[in-house]
């Protein structure tokens, strides 16, 4: 936005971006975890197939040719804690940047949700500025690893938009804020079977650099700016009763990386009210309010992304002061850790899971350009003690 520590126009660095699709009928294997077969869609916060897998419960069953989830179980055991086993880990077995993908995902500060074997793509900040597009991508054939992809325009905006968020509900998306310039406070509303969208209500107030995440039946929006100064409100989202504020973080915060754990949010850095660099990691129960800060990283950073998989929330990449991150953390509800990482860095970017692999789309891989960053594709594996 303008004023602050982002940008609002071409020339700014972006916020988090585009994202992307599905490894159909891959058989994976998960070392050490027991798992070989195809793999399905796992949560990140806007998965129209399976709301309730980005916020823990268990996904309804589906006839997709994705197959079923890997599973690596984030808790030890049912012993006693005094005789727990040591808990399993997750971390990148391999990582690619396909460097084909096409010209509609090369943007950044766009947001996306998932409905089977697509992802549905938000505005976003490219060379030529904010975007109205909306962009369905799907892989080009079933078994080729994900690495090949058609991407078209199958709807529009109201007005061109970067750094908004966006949410599945009941077999819609919704499109929440954004900017150009200004902070926006429009909710709109898209079919993805019909490709109409309509403007559906107002938020309290202009929100850009946003995030958000679905938890059971309704969506949650962390932070954001207001066009004045970072914004501290969680706000929850039914299509039926509007919004209303369910707690407040410590501090505004915007550009946080934003899943849903287990019924919780988690908020992993940003940047703070002041402009600084966030370190911390924040949990958020939205059926009390309680905000809990749950661990520190080594360093504060922005504009990371952040995807639900597997009983854990993965954290992408990311930028400070000094450029774009490269390095993948787990959070697995009690633990942060080091998961590897992207084969290059980058900031901005949205990610989505599909079974075994996370998709990194868009972003920027340096502060300097605009829109540069690849497709990254990640496979993640279940390491055992």
């Amino acid at each position: 936005m303008t004023g602050g520590a982002r940008r609002w126009s071409p020339a700014r660095a972006a916020r988090r971006a585009c994202l992307l699709a599905a490894a159909l009928g891959a058989a994976l294997a998960w070392n050490g975890c027991g798992f070989t077969g195809p793999v399905s869609p796992s949560g990140s916060g806007a998965q129209m197939r399976s709301e309730a897998a980005s916020a823990g419960a268990a996904p309804a069953a589906d006839s997709s040719p994705l197959g079923s989830a890997p599973e690596c179980s984030a808790s030890p055991s049912t012993r006693p804690p005094s005789q727990a086993a040591p808990v399993s880990r997750i971390e990148v077995r391999s990582a690619e940047a396909l460097r084909d993908a096409p010209a509609l995902l090369r943007r950044e500060g766009a947001a996306a949700v998932v409905q089977g074997s697509t992802v549905y793509i938000f505005g976003g900040l490219g060379a030529a500025g904010s975007a109205t597009d909306v962009v369905a991508d799907r892989p080009a054939a079933a078994g080729d690893a994900a690495t090949r992809w058609e991407a078209r325009v199958v709807a529009h905006l109201a007005r061109p938009a970067h750094d908004l968020a966006a949410a599945a509900l009941d077999g819609r998306a919704f499109i929440f804020g954004g900017g150009d310039v200004r902070s926006y406070d429009s909710v709109q509303e898209m079919d993805p079977a019909a490709g109409r969208l309509r403007t559906v209500g107002r938020l309290p107030q202009p929100l850009s650099d946003l995030g958000a995440a679905v938890v059971g039946e309704a969506a949650f929006l962390v932070g954001g700016y207001t066009g004045a100064a970072a914004a501290d409100e969680v706000l929850e989202y039914r299509p039926s009763t509007g919004f209303r504020t369910v707690a407040r973080l410590p501090a505004g915060l915007r550009y946080a990386a934003v899943a849903a754990l287990d019924g919780r949010l988690v908020v992993a850095g940003g940047h703070t009210s002041g402009g600084g660099w966030s370190r911390d990691l924040y949990t958020v129960d939205v059926a009390t309010g309680r905000v809990a800060k749950a661990a520190v990283f080594p360093q504060g950073f922005a504009y990371a992304a952040a995807v639900a998989l597997d009983g854990r929330v993965i954290i992408l990449g990311g930028r400070t002061a000094d450029g774009p991150l490269d390095r993948v953390w787990s959070w697995d509800g009690r633990r942060l850790g080091p998961a590897g990482h992207l084969p290059q860095a980058v900031s901005d970017a949205v990610a989505v899971a599909f079974g075994a692999n996370v998709y990194v789309i868009g972003g920027r891989e340096a502060v300097a350009h605009p829109a540069q960053a690849a497709v990254l594709r990640l496979e993640m594996t279940c390491v055992q003690p």
